[in-house]
């Protein structure tokens, strides 16, 4: 397989991904995968299997547990566990609570009251005793969530709601660990750059989506995409696809910061910024948002936290 045929399949495999990740709510049929894909039905599971390492089904169910375990870990003052089932497609709560326990090792009741305890130690310590470490060297790091404790963190981030548009982006993605690792975005904002510049297309503003929750999936299968806005007429192909980033309401924290501060930013918005605002997470995903004057002395940079929300 050559590399444009190479970068055309993953073109096609993102595309499912994206679609299964706004349907999680739905019954998915193989037939119906495949035509998003648009691959017969005989080779697509065999290519989505060889690409992503993980069976259609498989990746389906994965995705909808891991949804569910961050939106029990906010289900203070929302859905309740037979809510939860039902809106990611559960055919009951039974069937819920055994395949959550299955995967994560730790039932549904138990990952909820540990993550509504206050001691967010206390679910890293209970995950890893089942063995299912969540907490590891991802973006958010376990000793800024002890305890709420945000003592050192001395950013004085400035928080607003900003109504964003929807927007109509072209992305690159990656699957694996990030954390810290620099190199790796440059690559990424690189191939992006090769691809936009030759196109006319401003790269100004950019976006990170981080798409599975750190805490939740395994590091190797955590999926990211640079994104930067195109318009309507504006064409993808190979390894640049392109998806909708949901307009609506958004917290938008604004940070300056070092490379290895990106998890206490996220945590403050999360664990001590949201809790306290009246708000709660929407259904959508958050993101980084970056402009050109993003680097700052000192080998800081200035970022946009960007957490969708509605009203309590």
């Amino acid at each position: 397989m050559d590399a444009t045929q190479a970068n055309e399949y993953i073109n096609r495999i993102n595309k499912v991904c994206d679609y299964i990740d706004r349907n999680l709510n739905k019954s998915m049929t193989l037939t119906e995968l495949s035509g998003v894909a648009g691959f017969s039905q005989f080779h697509f599971h065999r290519i989505f299997a060889a690409m992503t390492g993980e069976t259609l089904f498989s990746f389906i169910w994965r995705l909808r547990l891991e949804r569910a375990a961050s939106l029990l870990s906010q289900s203070g003052k929302g859905q309740n566990i037979t809510q939860i089932a039902q809106s990611l497609g559960f055919s009951s709560s039974a069937v819920f609570s055994r395949k959550f326990k299955q995967h994560f090792n730790v039932s549904p009741t138990n990952y909820k009251n540990s993550n509504q305890s206050q001691e967010k130690s206390n679910l890293g310590q209970l995950l890893r005793n089942e063995g299912k470490a969540l907490f590891s060297k991802q973006l958010y790091d376990e000793a800024t969530l002890q305890g709420n404790n945000f003592g050192s963190f001395d950013m004085n981030p400035n928080v607003k709601i900003e109504k964003i548009d929807e927007m109509r982006v072209a992305y690159i993605r990656y699957v694996g660990p990030y954390a810290g690792d620099s190199e790796l975005f440059g690559n990424l904002y690189a191939r992006m750059g090769a691809w936009a510049g030759p196109r006319g297309i401003d790269m100004s503003t950019s976006y990170i989506i981080y798409h599975d929750d750190p805490n939740i999936t395994d590091e190797q299968k955590l999926r990211l995409s640079v994104c930067v806005p195109i318009g309507e007429d504006a064409r993808v192909s190979g390894e640049i696809c392109e998806m909708k980033i949901d307009g609506g309401d958004y917290a938008v924290g604004t940070f300056l910061i070092a490379s290895d501060e990106y998890g206490q930013a996220w945590s403050y918005m999360f664990a001590q910024w949201l809790p306290t605002s009246g708000y709660q997470p929407a259904d959508s995903m958050p993101f980084e948002r970056y402009s050109n004057n993003g680097h700052e002395d000192e080998g800081k940079m200035k970022v946009d936290i960007c957490i969708p929300v509605k009203v309590v």
